[in-house]
């Protein structure tokens, strides 16, 4: 995990500065949401992909597609949380 980690660290930040919108931002941060979810940060995880859903609510391409992965992926953290 720390070298997914350090790549995603290392992505997420130009991403952010040169395409805030776009969703391949929206899907690096789920990225960082699948991560936090495996290694059981819960609260990471959730607000990576409420961010990642607030990106793709303003997108066109293929906003539905990845807003159903997103949201398929708040599904699988509501059964961890219970």
């Amino acid at each position: 995990h720390a070298a997914t980690r350090r790549l995603l660290d290392e992505a997420l930040p130009v991403l952010r500065a040169e395409a805030p919108e776009d969703s391949d931002t929206a899907l690096v941060i789920k990225a960082v949401g699948n991560l936090e979810l495996s290694l059981a940060k819960f609260p990471e995880a959730r607000a990576a992909f409420d961010e990642a859903l607030a990106i793709l609510d303003k997108t066109t391409e293929d906003r539905d597609a990845n807003m159903a992965l997103v949201t398929n992926n708040l599904g699988m953290l509501a059964l961890e949380t219970g």
